[in-house]
Formats: structure tokens, sequence, C-alpha cells
């Protein structure tokens, strides 16, 4: 829960002006997780995960609700430590698609130039790489991914002792969208892209993480649009 009070932009979109600059907002959120991986892995490699969220902003007397729900499966391939991910995300507003509290905003790897948050902001319900941060928008939407995760390359020896990487990981994937459904804005957007994580390590026992991530979202009537991701996550 949460009062904002002289605010220009949303505190979740942060390239969105606010309608009201004074304002309530209260979240809540259901998670279940069973993700695991085989022996070696770098990350989960298989399991499912599900999420139940909803939010109200108060703002002007009036109450902007909205609601979220994600679910992820992910499943071995033959190859040693592949895997196929599956993830699905779907969002209602209650309230009017003009009102800037009401939407859900799309757009973008995530990453900071130099971050310490998650590696693999791409999985998230609001990423769309290729497309500017929250320039996708819509008071309902439906999401699709499908992504690959390609076997792990590990380094017996690249660096030196200062500074060396452990292993490199490739993720190939594929997001769709739609936005305003039944509506007559209704948009439809495809994005495909890849990300690449080196795990690095610093002065001998302060891990850290390069990525580097390229993304080409589509949309029909419309030129092509590109986004290049570098990111240091910084001892995570």
């Amino acid at each position: 829960v949460a009062k904002y009070g002289n605010l220009e932009r949303l505190p979740d979109a942060q390239n969105i002006e606010t309608s009201y600059d004074h304002f309530y907002t209260g979240s809540a959120e259901i998670v279940y997780s069973n993700l695991n991986g085989t022996i070696g892995s770098v990350e989960a490699e298989r399991g499912v995960m599900a999420r139940l969220a909803a939010s109200d902003t108060y703002v002007r007397e009036e109450h902007k609700v909205k609601l979220r729900t994600d679910l992820t499966k992910g499943f071995l391939l033959p190859l040693d430590h592949s895997s196929l991910w599956l993830m699905t995300s779907f969002g209602y507003s209650f309230a009017d698609v003009n009102e800037s509290f009401a939407n859900f905003y799309f757009g973008g790897f995530g990453n900071n130039w130099v971050d310490n948050g998650s590696v693999n902001r791409y999985r998230r319900h609001y990423s769309f790489p290729g497309m500017e941060l929250n320039s996708v928008a819509g008071t309902t939407y439906a999401k699709g991914t499908v992504e690959w995760t390609v076997p792990p390359v590990r380094f017996k020896r690249l660096g030196f002792p200062a500074l060396y990487a452990n292993w490199a990981h490739l993720s190939l994937f594929s997001s769709g969208i739609v936005t305003n459904l039944n509506e007559v804005d209704e948009s439809r957007l495809v994005t495909i892209g890849a990300q690449l994580n080196v795990k690095l390590v610093i002065f001998s026992s302060l891990a850290s993480t390069l990525s580097l991530g390229h993304a080409v979202a589509l949309e029909e009537g419309w030129a092509p649009e590109r986004e290049l991701m570098i990111s240091l996550n910084i001892l995570h």
C-alpha cells in the first residue's frame, strides 16, 4: 500500500504521465512456484509457476482496479541443459482506456545499463523487447511467449584471476500480444529476440552477469522496431 503526492509519472511506468498527481495504490498477489533443474544446470530447467495479482489505484474518489494472471510451464528437451518454456499472461482493467492509471504498459527488455535485479526480464509480463519502454498499452491484454534455452557453454579458461567467465547461456524467444481485445483500437504485435548471459567472476569471488540482447518487434502497418540491450548485473 502506498500514497503518492506531486508525482508526474506513474510509479510502474516511468514514461507515462499521471492524469492526477495525488493518489493511493494497493496491490496483492498469490504465487505458486515449483521449478528445478538437473545437476550442473545454470538456472531452472523445468517446472511450473502461476501468479494471480490484483491492484487498485484510488484517485479523485474513484477506484481503478486491475487483475492479472500469469502461467509458466517449462519442459526439458533431449539436449543436456536445454529447455522449452511456454509463458502466458492475461490482464483486465475495470477502468476507462483513456485513463492512464487504468492501462497495462509493455515494452523493452527492461534491463538497466548497470543493474542488480532479475537478469532475464524479457520473461516478465510487462516486457516486450523491440518496442520502446511503456509504448504498448491497453486495459485488456493477452500475451504468449515461447522460449528455447540453448545448452550453456562452459569455459575452462577465459580471463585472468581478477576477472574471468564461467559460462555463457543463450536464449531464443518469441512473444505475441493483443491489447484492448475486441475494441476499435485493438492492436496485435509480435517480437522475436535473443539474449546472451555471460557469468563473470570479479576479484575471484564476486559474481556478476553481463547480458546482451537484441529483438525485432513487428506490428501490421508499421515499420519493424529494433532494440539492442546491454546490461551488467552486479553481484547477482
